[in-house]
């Protein structure tokens, strides 16, 4: 696996969510067949849209493994049939890919470039949450050295998703850029939403701002009133992995780390707005309810 093959691994699993006990599972949202009319767009990235240096002369696509797949010279384009998820990966030097220097303009003005990509191809601008990057460093020197200062950087920008002041978190679309501010490396995953998660989500809020109803909430849950009144609404849905009828709703989570500091992992359990605990698709498949009272 290339440096940014693997790149592109990690920044995909990045926001994939702990899981909670079975048991527990509350009632999740509707699926892709019910949604109705009001709906929150997503994105497409689709080989119309994208920038990545695929590689001449123009590939055809080839449809393999759920995927279709554009083949270049330097790179593959490819979009799960499934959900959409699209994915720009260059090929390894060994492989016949061709080196790339990296971006050199500075962070912000690669995060100002790679939002100004996405939403130039057609993600809703009005979604556009914080942006993160994620940096690589490198530096060069004798190896019975100490240590040298970095001198090269490179920058993978992603744009996270907001809709009407909540994360979205699941969503993502990020890019590596050049020296030139081409495309060498992306990945979208921005579903279609249902309406009613963002009212749900505005009821859980409205919820956590009245005192009274924050303390009898917080009661309902199964957690100490300590870790309950530490959480946040967030948005989530069906990640990118799974290929099943999607899922999307909007939870109350919380961390739940072990008794004692130290001792074990947490991790962060979800809650609807009637207080019921919920356990997301991509959570199902990877659950240790032995371990997670």
């Amino acid at each position: 696996m290339t440096s940014l093959q693997m790149c592109a691994f990690a920044v995909a699993i990045s926001c994939a969510c702990s899981t909670t006990p079975p048991e527990q599972v509350g009632r999740l949202a509707r699926s892709v067949e019910s949604l109705t009319t009001t709906q929150i767009p997503g994105f497409n990235h689709t080989i119309a849209t994208t920038k990545f240096q695929i590689g001449g002369p123009a590939p055809a696509s080839v449809v393999a493994q759920g995927m279709t797949k554009w083949v270049g010279s330097t790179g593959v384009f490819s979009v799960n049939n499934a959900n959409g998820a699209s994915y720009g990966v260059m090929n390894g030097v060994k492989s016949g890919g061709v080196p790339f220097a990296p971006y050199t303009g500075g962070m912000p003005a690669h995060e100002a470039l790679v939002q100004a990509y996405f939403t130039g191809a057609g993600l809703p601008a009005d979604q556009v949450g914080p942006l993160r990057t994620n940096v690589t460093a490198r530096g060069s020197g004798p190896g019975d050295t100490p240590p040298v200062m970095p001198t090269t950087f490179g920058f993978s920008s992603i744009v996270t998703r907001s809709v009407n002041g909540f994360r979205v978190a699941e969503s993502r679309a990020w890019a590596r850029l050049d020296v030139s501010g081409a495309v060498v490396a992306e990945s979208v995953y921005w579903p279609q939403l249902d309406a009613s998660v963002i009212a749900d989500a505005s009821t859980l809020s409205n919820t956590l701002a009245s005192p009274s109803l924050a303390a009898a909430y917080f009661a309902s849950l199964p957690v100490s009133s300590d870790i309950a009144s530490t959480g946040s609404v967030i948005i989530h849905h069906s990640s990118e992995f799974v290929e099943t009828a999607f899922q999307d709703v909007a939870c109350y989570d919380v961390w739940f780390g072990p008794p004692v500091q130290g001792e074990g992992v947490g991790w962060t359990r979800h809650f609807d707005k009637t207080g019921a605990e919920v356990r997301l698709p991509q959570e199902l498949r990877t659950g240790h309810p032995a371990s997670r009272p």
